[in-house]
């Protein structure tokens, strides 16, 4: 996506954080440290949930609730045994020394239902903060006169199809589901819409087999969300809010997760973990090049069936295709990984209309890793920019005589 730049915003953006307590996951103590060290944004305030607060004797919910099903933890115990983080981010983290520095409001709101309400007094200090985000990672809603609080909203995370943090069951679903991929969406709430409107979104492979795999990776990815979106809004104003491309359409999932129906979730989990066990022990896992020419309704999806498959040679390894069409002549350009070599260069082969293909020909190579081949052609002339990462550099090359 682009936008215009913005060149009047010089001032970082006001943000805010309303917490329960200073008790939090570790993915959250590196958004606040990601956010001090941003210069497209500032933390200036802290609005601290006081527990005791309540309105007809239920208090005031906690954020991030796990479920209490004696089930569930017994499985998350022997999913962190037999799938162990490095770097846990739901790890829970004292947060007390990092906000030392920021305006910390403790408010009492009232929960009526599932609807947190602030006193007067509390939104007084809280409007005097001229804020422009305020981040609320909890699972009440908030009063409107919160959401009109500052200026770009109250920012959320939602995890899944079904936004499932709400029941403390993030990315959960997926897993038991064996979804290929699950959503991180950052979505925002304000007074002036009903509903909520999703500003970021991020896809990650489902750790078919861990459910901590799965949660780790997701929160990691959520702490980026933010501070990334930020740095849009920083840059180019409330166009980086204009994004129609997500839609907004969940739900909070209606089934509920019992003993029962988890018990026989958790065997169909582990069946398929046992079956993957075995495959990995008979079966090698290797990249492949697919393929199809002709052409297809839009709109439709293109049966896997209808694709012709090119598998690499013995001990080679090939990725990251990008097609090229010349003159009625086809090319792909791709990562080739050769046998005892630790770092890919970018090959290519010509694929005749029937399917045949030429031998794979060495088109660039550098004394560091290359992928990705990005092509475009300019004024008559070919160019690729290739990812070259490792070298800390974006290069740009010119084919002398085209595929070469």
């Amino acid at each position: 996506m682009s936008f215009n730049h913005n060149p009047q915003r010089k001032s970082a953006l006001r943000v805010g954080f309303l917490i329960n307590s200073f008790i939090q996951p570790r993915w959250f103590c590196k958004l606040i440290d990601d956010l001090e060290a941003a210069s497209s944004a500032e933390l200036v305030i802290v609005m601290l949930i006081d527990q005791s607060a309540h309105m007809l004797g239920k208090p005031v919910d906690t954020i991030g609730k796990q479920r209490d099903h004696w089930v569930y933890k017994a499985y998350c115990r022997v999913d962190d045994f037999l799938f162990p983080v490095a770097k846990n981010a739901a790890e829970n983290v004292n947060i007390k020394k990092t906000a030392a520095d920021l305006f910390i409001v403790p408010v009492c709101p009232v929960q009526e239902g599932n609807i947190i309400r602030f006193l007067a007094e509390d939104m007084d200090k809280i409007q005097a903060q001229k804020l422009d985000v305020i981040l609320y990672f909890g699972d009440c809603t908030l009063d409107s006169q919160l959401l009109g609080s500052a200026r770009y909203g109250v920012w959320s995370i939602g995890y899944g199809e079904n936004y499932s943090h709400w029941n403390g069951l993030s990315g959960f679903w997926e897993v038991l589901k064996d979804a290929p991929a699950t959503k991180c969406d950052l979505y925002m709430r304000n007074a002036h819409q009903d509903g909520l409107k999703v500003i970021a979104r991020s896809y990650l492979p489902t750790q078919k087999n861990s459910l901590r795999r799965q949660q780790n990776n997701l929160y990691w990815k959520s702490a980026a969300l933010v501070t990334k979106k930020l740095e849009e809004i920083y840059e180019y104003g409330p166009l980086a809010l204009d994004d129609r491309r997500f839609s907004s359409d969940n739900e909070i999932p209606e089934e509920s997760l019992t003993q029962r129906n988890l018990l026989l979730a958790l065997v169909r989990l582990g069946r398929r973990s046992a079956y993957t066990k075995l495959q990995n022990l008979f079966l090698s896992k290797q990249w492949v090049l697919a393929f199809y020419i002709g052409r297809w309704p839009n709109g439709i999806q293109l049966p896997v069936e209808r694709l012709r498959i090119l598998i690499s040679p013995e001990g080679h390894d090939w990725a990251d295709p990008f097609p090229v069409k010349k003159d009625d002549r086809y090319f792909v350009f791709f990562e080739e990984l050769a046998p005892g070599e630790s770092k890919g260069h970018i090959a290519m082969m010509e694929i005749e209309p029937n399917g045949n293909q030429s031998r794979p020909a060495k088109v660039l190579e550098a004394a560091y890793h290359l992928s990705f081949p990005y092509i475009f052609e300019w004024q008559e002339n070919y160019y690729m920019v290739p990812e070259t990462s490792q070298n800390r550099t974006i290069e740009l090359y010119r084919s002398n005589s085209f595929p070469y």
